[in-house]
């Protein structure tokens, strides 16, 4: 099959640590953009500096990713806006670690409502366009932590699995008809996520190569993209452990709470 170049990205949690990045990366490869984050001030910001690569055009929008109906209601606006758009980025995400000693099942809802079903309303604005002219992509920032389950991000790691079904789903189910779909696992990334969550993490990658990657990876159309290897291997590996091993190795990785 033969595929279109693309045109214009939409990407959420766009002024985060990695969704600076991805943008970036996107704007040096052409594309125009419309971006969102919860943040009007860093987003701003950021539609500024994009404005200034030459030769593309950049919107941006507020939105909170946990209000779906307020959520719908604005994506359908910009779709109506912004009909060009062929990409989507849904890269927002929250990470509240906590011991079920002290948990609040809000968070938890906070996690599913923000990593997983907004992407579902995103999804179910613009695939449908996606569709009806046969073109169109969508990559999803899931997580290695949504491969294996971890003390303390029990919630992040069960929203990030949604995810990761929702996306083996879609690409299934549209496959033969011109949408295509990029499931991003990432280990740890440097930034604001790995000093507020609960892995005791040694090694990160910093955000401008995750971002190089995963941009690279979407223009390429690539159904999977994880990394670094080494983590994904253990990853990988640890689903063949037997559980109490498993159990006492997850144990390890993560700070005292």
């Amino acid at each position: 099959m033969a595929y279109r170049q693309f045109r214009k990205a939409l990407v959420t949690g766009a002024a985060g640590d990695l969704g600076v990045e991805i943008c970036r990366c996107l704007a040096a490869a052409g594309l125009d953009l419309v971006i969102t984050d919860i943040d009007e001030e860093k987003l701003q910001s950021l539609a500024e500096e994009l404005s200034r690569y030459g030769g593309i055009r950049v919107s941006s929008f507020t939105a909170d990713l946990a209000d779906h109906e307020g959520l719908e209601v604005t994506l359908r606006q910009v779709a109506q806006e912004h009909p060009d758009i062929d990409m989507l980025f849904c890269n927002a995400g929250v990470d509240i670690p906590a011991s079920i000693e002290r948990y609040d099942w809000r968070k938890a809802k906070l996690h599913f409502d923000i990593n997983t079903i907004a992407n579902y309303v995103l999804c179910g604005v613009f695939v449908p366009r996606f569709l009806q002219c046969g073109h169109g992509h969508v990559t999803t920032t899931i997580s290695l932590g949504g491969l294996v389950g971890t003390p303390y991000e029990h919630a992040y790691n069960g929203s990030k699995a949604a995810a990761r079904m929702m996306m083996d789903g879609l690409r299934a189910e549209t496959k033969t008809r011109g949408v295509s779909w990029t499931s991003v696992f990432p280990g740890y990334l440097e930034g604001a996520m790995i000093e507020a969550n609960a892995f005791d993490v040694k090694k990160a990658t910093p955000m401008p190569l995750a971002a190089e990657k995963i941009v690279d990876a979407s223009l390429q159309r690539r159904p999977i993209l994880k990394f670094p290897l080494g983590e994904a291997m253990r990853v990988a590996l640890a689903g063949f452990l037997p559980v109490k091993i498993r159990d006492k190795l997850m144990l390890k990785e993560m700070k005292p709470m």
